[in-house]
């Protein structure tokens, strides 16, 4: 590009920028930015809010009153609306009056846009050129080291030949190495393929001869577990008897003990008598039959495990050595009978253990055999709770559409005490000319549930904020007229500019456009109630069909007879409803016999509740509301009472 050119077009970018400065710089944007005009036009709007408040309690006091106290409020009443027109109308004239002074400075000014752009181009562009000018640089560098090195590349292309030589040596003596090893991989897969179905065959050999363990083994386990018991049973019988021959050998140790002590009196004399010299004289009056009876006795002491002495029978002489090897002989005897004592222990012990285990494994399973009808117990208690959850949403679904259904009819009433005189037909023939154009802005309120500015007053505690917020004890109830909230202001605006200044200062017209608003939101909840209530119904439906399931297997494990020709009679010992159509599930079959229905059980508790509300509800809606009602009823009263107090005194 031409720096002529480039300077000629700076030159106008600059004319234009000074141009643009000197514009502004008339503006005063500074003062333009200046709290205090805002600060009074929100004043008088916070000023006119609560005015209009004031203005909407007077009208609400207002259609409370009789006709006739409305008569002396009305011109107070018309002072109040008068008054808050001229705050709006000076509210607006403040706003204009701001609006023009601003229209008025800025109307002159030259829109800075075309120039920022133009400005902005122009920055790209040199941004541009100036990145280019920093790559010719990077290149002119890169240019020069290329040049130097090309330099030193031109005398490496000697060394080149040299290294292409010693490369294709080393290429061919790589490819012979390769080719051997090839060979001798190829040799040591061959050998090792042949060895691999030599160790497949073994190790099919050891996977059935380890599967044929694991069979013997399994049977083994199942005679000891067969043995367990035997086992058991024997060394109880072991331990019996051992008992018995322990107190046996005791007995027998004690008389052998005692005929020791004697023997030994008898050598000591013995050999006194061998050592005076008259041996003949003792032996004849300690008789050799008498020693031999009880030597034999000593020797028939030993234990049950003893070797038979070959001697036996035959008359020994007694000696001091033979007594002491039989006490020794007794003592390994004990011994070895304490040993097989204790292994016969341990193996009681082991046995012991191996019960316990199969005990435990056999324990916890029939608790899971007993544990599965207590979980089908409790899941029919939670069933039976769901239902009576979507009863009470149904119950409360149904008294919410009654009490819109009385706030109608309330609102009606109201209107139809109201005198019919010539100004109150001009202002319903205006109301009804009007409710072809709220129609479409009630659609979309309705749907917004929002507050509305005109309130709806409240008749036996009713509200639809209060209906709304009921609402949230059920997931999907009529919550899901909240689900547009983002058209909420613009459905309120729409529906006080679809109001006109009349509607807004009678409070006639007022009653009348809240009767058919509340008309239209009685439609809408009935649209989106419907489906809600037809799929409740259809979720009870599938509940009952599920608990009937339930019982039918409950019955099953219980023994009991299920089919629906008697209706699960009972399971377990408890009786079971009747009819699932006309049954709720949740009162049992007994009672007293003249509130007991054959068919469907016990009344329930619930169906007398909703009979109730409804007399409640048709009597204050047919007695209460109308003054013949009311001294009907009063007049009932009374002659009740008189022969109430006829038949006392009679």
């Amino acid at each position: 590009m031409d720096g002529n050119t480039v300077l000629l077009r700076w030159e106008e970018q600059y004319f234009s920028l000074c141009e643009i400065t000197s514009k502004w710089r008339e503006v005063h944007l500074s003062f333009l930015q200046d709290n205090a005009p805002y600060d009074r036009i929100l004043s008088q709007h916070e000023n006119l809010k609560a005015y209009r408040e004031k203005v909407r309690n007077l009208t609400k006091v207002f259609s409370q009153l009789n006709n006739e106290e409305k008569l002396n409020e009305f011109v107070a009443l018309l002072k109040e609306y008068q008054s808050y027109i001229d705050k709006l109308t000076s509210y607006l004239k403040n706003t204009e009056r701001s609006y023009i002074e601003l229209f008025n400075r800025v109307k002159d000014i030259t829109d800075p846009y075309p120039f920022m752009e133009k400005f902005c181009g122009e920055m790209e562009r040199m941004l541009k050129d100036v990145e280019r000018m920093h790559a010719y640089k990077a290149l002119e560098e890169e240019v020069h080291l290329l040049q130097t090195e090309m330099v030193g590349l031109r005398g490496q292309e000697v060394t080149k030949g040299s290294l292409r030589g010693q490369f294709a040596e080393f290429e061919r003596n790589a490819i012979r190495h390769a080719e051997q090893s090839a060979k001798d991989v190829t040799a040591e897969y061959q050998t090792l393929l042949s060895q691999s179905l030599q160790w497949k065959y073994e190790l099919q050999k050891e996977v059935q001869s380890i599967q044929y363990e694991i069979h013997k083994r399994d049977k083994i386990i199942k005679d000891l577990k067969n043995h367990v018991v035997e086992l058991c049973t024997s060394v109880e019988e072991v331990e019996a008897q051992q008992g018995r021959d322990m107190a046996r050998f005791t007995m027998e140790l004690e008389a052998s003990q005692s005929n020791l002590l004697k023997k030994e009196a008898e050598l000591q004399r013995l050999l006194a008598c061998r050592d005076h010299d008259s041996h003949a004289n003792c032996t004849e009056c300690v008789p050799i039959a008498a020693l031999d009876a009880s030597s034999q006795v000593f020797v028939d002491c030993k234990g049950v495990n003893a070797n038979s002495n070959p001697n036996e029978g035959k008359k020994i002489p007694f000696s001091q050595k033979d007594a002491e090897h039989d006490a020794a002989m007794w003592e390994e005897e004990k011994l070895e009978m304490k040993q097989q004592e204790e292994a016969l222990r341990k193996e009681l012990f082991e046995l012991r253990l191996k019960y316990d285990e199969i005990y435990t494994v056999n324990d916890n399973q029939r608790r899971q055999k007993e544990e599965s009808p207590q979980l089908k117990m409790v899941r029919t208690g939670e069933l039976q709770h769901r239902i009576a959850s979507l009863n009470v949403y149904v119950d409360q679904l149904n008294a919410e559409k009654e009490q819109l259904a009385r706030a109608v009819q309330s609102l009606e009433r109201v209107l139809s005490n109201y005198p019919t005189n010539s100004s109150l037909s001009i202002l319903n023939d205006k109301a009804s000319s009007q409710r072809g154009e709220m129609a479409s802005t009630e659609v979309s309120l309705t749907k917004g549930g929002e507050r509305k500015e005109l309130e709806l007053p409240e008749k036996d505690g009713y509200s639809f904020e209060r209906l709304l917020a009921s609402g949230a004890m059920w997931q999907g109830g009529v919550n899901a007229l909240d689900e547009e909230n983002g058209e909420q202001n613009n459905a309120v605006s729409a529906s006080q500019h679809s109001l006109p200044q009349e509607a807004k200062k009678d409070p006639f017209l007022i009653v009348t456009f809240q009767r058919d608003k509340l008309r239209e939101r009685l439609l809408t909840l009935n649209e989106v109630t419907s489906p809600q209530l037809q799929s409740l119904e259809s979720e009870v439906v599938n509940l009952f069909s599920e608990k009937f399931a339930l019982r039918q297997r409950m019955a099953g494990y219980a023994g009991g007879n299920a089919h629906p020709g008697n209706d699960c009679a009972s399971i377990y010992g408890f009786p079971m409803l009747g009819s699932m159509e006309k049954d709720d599930g949740l009162q049992p079959k007994v009672g007293i016999p003249w509130l007991v229905d054959p068919v469907a059980g016990v009344l329930s508790c619930r169906t007398v509740l909703n009979v109730l509300d409804y007399g409640a509800g048709a009597f204050s809606l047919h007695v209460f509301s109308t003054t013949f009602g009311r001294r009907l009823l009063v007049m009932y009263m009374a002659v009740l009472h008189v022969y109430l107090v006829y038949l006392f005194f009679l």
